[in-house]
């Protein structure tokens, strides 16, 4: 990680010695909403936990796949289930806040976007056999 943090610095320097403030501050404005956070666990987790309370469905689902396509994709494959199961649980963490706080049509709206998508995994939590396709 230090070399992008030196190379962050390089640029700040050349846009400070071309004079470019606005460039710079625009660059400062990005590097604080960067995806990557640094790739520091702590900002991930805050990114995750803010969709899950904020019912960001959508931004949950956009924050997972850019996790699995920078860091889970290169993992080894022994670990797939682990990250799999990574990945349903954090599902089930946003699904199950839904339901504690009675969004009962942010639960209505993941069962139609990821449900169908994950059936096995669905079936299993609740311990029963039942058809989602047709949600």
């Amino acid at each position: 990680m230090a070399h992008i943090q030196f190379t962050d610095e390089a640029v700040k320097e050349y846009l400070i010695f071309r004079g470019f403030s606005s460039s710079l501050k625009a660059f400062d404005n990005e590097l604080k909403s960067e995806k990557d956070k640094g790739f520091r666990i702590d900002k991930i987790i805050d990114n995750l936990n803010h969709c899950i309370h904020n019912y960001d469905l959508n931004g949950l689902k956009e924050a997972w796949g850019h996790i699995e396509t920078k860091l889970i994709t290169k993992v080894e494959q022994q670990l797939a289930v682990a990250t799999k199961k990574l990945e349903i649980a954090l599902y089930k963490l946003y699904l199950a806040h839904a339901v504690e706080n009675n969004k009962t049509e942010k639960v209505n709206e993941f069962f139609a976007k990821l449900a169908a998508e994950n059936q096995q995994d669905w079936r299993d939590w609740f311990g029963k056999k039942f058809d989602l396709s047709d949600v």
